[in-house]
């Protein structure tokens, strides 16, 4: 999509972009919601991502014509597109830890959450395409915990980043891949799966299957910090054709998880 002729609401704060997105009447594909600060943001499971001034917040609005199962693969193709955009701005490919953080230097500089809007139908009424990136926020933005585990563009590469090319740059991107999942172009949506799997981090691991079923509502990262014998352990292998997670338990079972999360022990 052309930028002159996209839609893009800017505000200084939102609670959130993706609540905003969901919600707003009138809100064509293409659409794009943008801000500076979000005093809300949330990832998946609820979780808070925090979202001081110095980053790339924005949600995408995308009305495929595609059920829930058909839209499957279109997280794992955010993650991708996310990372083709951060290319074209920074010149570094990050890489994607399963199923859509993206990664410098083993540090989370972005997360992304796709959510549908159903109203009454299998046919979401719109798709909401969330994405925070990092970009130069001051250290004291993160917690302590958070600073060991998130970083941002400018401080890992060492340059400085034009966010705002970068946010035009990810719209577009995510435009491109959720158009060619709409079109059905198994061929060039095999060009996004072969790239994701090369840049996941997470295959060829040993992991622990972090199953939300195994703790009683609560966080399962903090369950696992925790208690981390509780979850099974299993070997990641490959990523199936919708980007699900193949893996294998230890007993010799394997599985395809779609959804969920898994925490990295060690090479295989």
């Amino acid at each position: 999509m052309n930028e002159k002729t996209r839609k893009i609401i800017f505000f200084d704060e939102l609670d959130s972009t993706n609540t905003y997105a969901k919600s707003a009447p009138d809100l064509e594909d293409g659409a794009l919601v943008i801000a500076k600060r979000q005093s809300s943001g949330h990832g998946r499971m609820g979780r808070a991502f925090v979202s001081e001034e110095g980053g790339v917040y924005l949600s995408l609005v995308k009305k495929p014509a595609l059920n829930a199962s058909e839209l499957a693969p279109l997280t794992g193709m955010s993650a991708v597109a996310v990372s083709n955009a951060i290319e074209r701005v920074c010149g570094v490919p990050p890489y994607i830890r399963w199923t859509n953080d993206l990664l410098f230097s083993g540090k989370k500089v972005c997360g992304i959450l796709a959510e549908n809007v159903f109203t009454g139908q299998n046919i979401p009424e719109r798709v909401v395409i969330g994405v925070g990136i990092n970009v130069c926020q001051r250290p004291e933005s993160f917690s302590e915990g958070l600073s060991a585990s998130a970083g941002t563009l400018d401080a890992l590469l060492g340059k400085k980043t034009d966010a705002a090319e970068l946010a035009l740059a990810v719209a577009d991107e995510l435009d491109l891949a959720s158009d060619i999942l709409n079109g059905g172009g198994r061929e060039k949506i095999n060009e996004y799966l072969k790239k994701y799997r090369a840049s996941c981090v997470t295959l060829g691991k040993k992991v622990s299957v972090l199953l939300p079923s195994l703790c009683n509502e609560a966080d399962p990262r903090e369950v696992f910090a925790k208690t981390p014998d509780l979850f099974p352990k299993a070997y990641a292998l490959d990523i199936d054709n919708t980007f699900g997670l193949i893996i294998k338990y230890e007993s010799g079972k394997e599985d395809v998880l779609r959804s969920g999360e898994v925490s990295v022990r060690e090479s295989i």
